[in-house]
């Protein structure tokens, strides 16, 4: 069988099937030929979509050539030749395989050099610092979360406005003296006690002189939490939610608990209606998030301590359910929270309820 040789270089014969090396080769020139064979396996698939790329030149002709290309499946010359069209070689990274190049191929030229600025490695010789399926997934989320900004964009700047922050930073995005009432849920168990002082921190910033908050809280840490709060709020009264048929079993204090305290705190004087201190419910609503409430409790809310046209802060937003019903209920709405996720269903959710 004769045997054509595919690149000659001196002391090595290559062929389709064999790389031939001749006896007295030194070690320099053998790791300098493994160099070599390492950028050839790197840069061949870019030389292979560049060929075809420049054969799109000649027309029909090159798509026979392609058919002519055996061991090759069509899909896989077609994705060669894309890459190389939507890449330019100005952009491509040596440090980089033709994967994560790949992986960008349908990113503008600017975000085709940030993303493989980020994946390449920090020195030479080390490993990129984005594998491939790293780098994937993190465009991927990318373009999810610029999904997400534009539609929450979109929604109604007049009615309602979604941040995503924590609970400490949140005074930097809510205006001093801005909103009228704060109505919000935050997490129960232990751990999360120290974010009660941030809200109520939060609280003495953001609402107006004599404007409420209502905090839903569990019954275990009371004390604590008012402890933690009153430095910075005057404590007014304590309501009662109750949810029928939702009765919640405390181990540690050997308790089944049917109702819920609802605290109420004042910037500076009460000088608003006298108010019922008994709040009623349907079940709680779990549909968009684990300690979700039902619309139905927080129609109550909204209703017994707001007024159309008041803005209302929830700074752990949850599922949103407080601004669908704010929005309903022809409030405008501030919603925070550190969980992205939280933003993207109440979005979805605010938008319906927006245009209703």
């Amino acid at each position: 069988m004769t045997t054509m040789t595919i690149i000659d270089v001196p002391g090595c014969t290559f062929s389709p099937i064999s790389l031939v090396i001749k006896p007295g080769l030194s070690f320099e020139h053998w790791r300098r030929l493994g160099d070599a064979l390492r950028r050839t396996d790197r840069g061949l698939q870019f030389w292979i979509g560049d060929y075809f790329a420049y054969g799109a030149t000649y027309g029909e002709a090159s798509s026979q050539a392609a058919n002519d290309w055996t061991g090759y499946e069509p899909h896989t010359l077609w994705n060669l030749t894309n890459v190389s069209e939507k890449v330019k070689s100005s952009r491509r990274r040596e440090d980089l395989s033709w994967s994560h190049h790949a992986e960008v191929a349908g990113l503008t030229p600017s975000e085709q050099a940030e993303w493989l600025e980020k994946a390449a490695p920090i020195k030479e010789g080390d490993k990129p610092r984005l594998a491939v399926h790293v780098l994937r997934a993190e465009i991927k989320q990318a373009a999810r979360r610029l999904q997400n900004q534009a539609a929450i964009a979109a929604l109604p700047s007049d009615r309602c406005r979604l941040i995503n922050c924590r609970i400490e930073d949140a005074a930097a995005h809510v205006e001093a003296n801005s909103i009228d009432v704060i109505i919000t849920d935050p997490p129960y168990p232990q751990e999360y006690l120290p974010l009660y002082e941030a809200l109520a921190r939060l609280a003495a910033h953001a609402l107006k002189t004599g404007g409420s908050m209502l905090v839903m809280v569990g019954q275990s840490y009371l004390p604590e939490i008012i402890n933690l709060m009153t430095p910075h709020l005057r404590y007014h009264w304590t309501t009662g939610y109750l949810a029928p048929g939702a009765h919640t079993q405390i181990w540690q204090r050997q308790v089944f608990s049917g109702w819920k305290p609802v605290l109420w705190f004042i910037k500076g004087e009460y000088q608003g209606d006298w108010k019922y201190d008994v709040l009623r419910s349907d079940a709680p609503d779990k549909e968009h998030h684990v300690w979700g409430q039902s619309e139905s409790g927080m129609a109550e809310i909204v209703e017994r301590f707001s007024s159309p046209g008041d803005l209302i802060l929830d700074p752990f937003l949850g599922g949103g359910t407080t601004g669908v019903v704010a929005v309903k209920m022809d409030r405008a709405f501030v919603g925070i929270d550190c969980d992205e996720a939280a933003l993207v269903t109440t979005q979805a959710r605010l938008t319906e309820a927006a245009w209703q």
